[in-house]
């Protein structure tokens, strides 16, 4: 009973580690302006993502403006997950629009 219940909170872990990457990757895209795979402070679209998401994302765009960073996805979704430690889980879930019921 146990092992089952150990699968299905890994089970579910997944499905919102998989959510998380999957709305990350969205947000990405959005403030990706010219579609190259990369933003930096020089190329980059905040009109395209609401206020929630600029608020919770503003202390890395601001570091990425201020190092001069260029970031890739990968790049991108380290330092969100980073990120998004800091925040509360009713904000990390806000920002991700992650419902138990979905």
């Amino acid at each position: 009973m146990e092992a089952n219940m150990a699968r299905s909170n890994e089970k579910s872990h997944m499905i919102i580690e998989n959510k998380k990457r999957k709305r990350l990757e969205e947000i990405f895209t959005c403030l990706d302006s010219d579609g190259d795979g990369q933003i930096s402070s020089t190329k980059i679209d905040i009109a395209s993502v609401g206020t929630d998401v600029l608020e919770a994302f503003a202390p890395l765009l601001c570091e990425m403006e201020e190092l001069g960073q260029t970031l890739t996805l990968e790049d991108f979704l380290e330092a969100a997950d980073k990120l998004l430690k800091t925040l509360t889980v009713a904000e990390r879930d806000k920002l991700l629009m992650i419902r138990k019921n979905n």
